[in-house]
């Protein structure tokens, strides 16, 4: 679901097409002017010839997810995607800048709250920006990461949180070098700490200072864990797992 939301998100605003990330020239789409235009060789016949309009690259859009347990009720469910679209688009933080009479001046909207419902009515909700949910969802791509170094980062981070933005990368870097699942492995022990660092930072930018701050980063962080556990699910049809 993190990948096709964000493509949503792209197509939505005429941003790039994602699905060309490392090479420009293989890109789908061609999102110059606020368009999008088929580059991809032979057209699909579920496509139009002409530029694809979208509302252009100012334009922000806000989502609500919910991960539901299945003995979670429908209208349980339901409640919560209303809610948490409605606090995704309710999400601000102080950009830094002033207007009239020094008041602050807040960046809303443009943001994305997952829920997890889980069976026993305890909810987990994480919040940010679409630019750092963009960051944590090239964290957890990393190919043989386990779940265990998300649960065992969040652990940490909420008994001894970095204090301020300039301790970030070295909080990260003492508990990427102290964890024994990345010693065997220098390449992705170097990627994991450094997109780590990238989302903590985005994140503490990005989200009011302080409590707020710290629960956002240890919900992310728990969200990571749930969805690495449970993104193969096995499925068994006519007697064979799929």
């Amino acid at each position: 679901w993190d990948k096709w939301l964000w493509d949503i998100r792209q197509c939505f605003r005429g941003d790039k097409d994602p699905l060309g990330d490392l090479d420009e020239q293989n890109r789908e789409f061609d999102n110059e002017g606020d368009y999008w235009r088929w580059n991809g060789g032979e057209l699909p016949e579920s496509l139009s010839s002409r530029p694809l309009f979208t509302m252009g690259h100012k334009a922000t859009i806000s989502f609500g997810i919910v991960i539901a347990h299945h003995s979670v009720p429908m209208a349980i469910a339901l409640e919560n995607l209303w809610e948490a679209e409605e606090e995704a688009k309710a999400q601000k933080y102080h950009n830094g800048c002033l207007i009239k009479d020094k008041k602050k001046c807040y960046a809303q909207k443009d943001a994305v709250q997952v829920r997890i419902l889980y069976g026993n009515g305890n909810i987990l909700k994480a919040t940010c920006k679409f630019d750092v949910f963009h960051q944590w969802q090239e964290l957890i791509a990393i190919p043989g990461l386990d779940s265990a170094i998300f649960e065992q980062a969040a652990t940490i981070w909420n008994q001894h949180p970095a204090p301020i933005y300039e301790a970030i990368e070295p909080w990260t870097n003492a508990f990427c070098s102290r964890r024994e699942a990345l010693k065997d492995d220098k390449s992705m022990r170097e990627k994991f700490q450094e997109l780590l660092i990238q989302f903590l930072q985005g994140l503490w930018l990005t989200t009011e200072s302080g409590t707020e701050c710290d629960q956002q980063i240890n919900n992310w962080l728990k969200v990571a864990a749930f969805l690495i556990r449970n993104r193969d699910i096995d499925i068994k049809l006519g007697g064979e797992r799929q």
